[in-house]
């Protein structure tokens, strides 16, 4: 009698008589990968699986948008001056006495930068007490 092998992606190897239409595993307790068994796969499988899910849940985290939403709300100088930044939404409102404009801002390490490409960019350091430090002096986030 003639058989016919086939081998799927799980390291199975499923046989059958030529003459029959109907599968059976060819040793259901190893399998054709170097001779492991299938609880050595299985464990394999699940430790994969682990570290997949793993790093799943840890690249989210790396993402530059989560530093920005801890950024965002109302900034104004310690020393009672009369500027205004807010951070929304990926934009930076900086607001001096009536004088308004939107820009861009990116955030890169502990420093934050508010892009404008007409008078030049201005960069704030992001210290640990959740303030800033540039060029505007110490601004200080407004409780929410």
């Amino acid at each position: 009698m003639q058989f016919l092998f086939v081998d799927d992606l799980l390291g199975h190897r499923y046989a059958r008589p030529m003459a029959q239409s109907k599968w059976h595993r060819a040793d259901p307790g190893k399998s054709f990968l170097r001779g492991t068994s299938m609880s050595t796969l299985s464990v394999r499988r699940a430790v994969a699986g682990l570290v997949i899910g793993l790093l799943w849940l840890a690249v989210p985290g790396c993402n530059k948008g989560s530093s920005n939403n801890k950024l965002e709300g109302i900034y104004h100088g310690t020393a009672g001056g009369p500027i205004t930044i807010t951070l929304k939404g990926g934009k930076a409102t900086v607001q001096l006495q009536n004088d308004t404009k939107t820009l861009d801002y990116k955030v890169e390490g502990n420093k934050l930068k508010i892009l404008n490409p007409q008078e030049g960019d201005v960069e704030f350091t992001i210290n640990e007490d959740g303030t800033l430090t540039g060029q505007l002096g110490v601004m200080s986030k407004n409780a929410s």
